[in-house]
């Protein structure tokens, strides 16, 4: 795997352990549901195991981050802005095969 892609990677593992730690703390609230589900998804297209490349570009990480997250947990939101540019570099580098 690539530096670059670490970093994505990183980025993308930092975010989702601090989303189930609110998915935790906030049980039931749906945008903290949403952000975990998205967040699986963008790792398994980086790692090369879903290629759906639709549904990535559907992905509303930064939506959520300015709606739902600053006013309850800004470091999420600020780690879920930092993987928004995950997902441009997804979008560009497009799908893989996992190795």
């Amino acid at each position: 795997m690539a530096s670059s892609e670490v970093l994505h990677r990183q980025r993308i593992e930092l975010a989702l352990a601090r989303c189930r730690i609110d998915c935790a703390s906030y049980p039931g609230v749906l945008p903290f549901e949403s952000a975990k589900e998205q967040l699986v998804f963008m790792l398994e297209f980086l790692l090369g195991r879903t290629s759906d490349v639709k549904l990535l570009s559907q992905i509303n990480l930064g939506v959520l981050a300015a709606r739902e997250f600053e006013d309850r947990d800004m470091t999420l939101a600020e780690l879920v802005y930092e993987v928004e540019d995950t997902k441009s570099y997804l979008l560009r580098r497009g799908p893989t095969h996992a190795t």
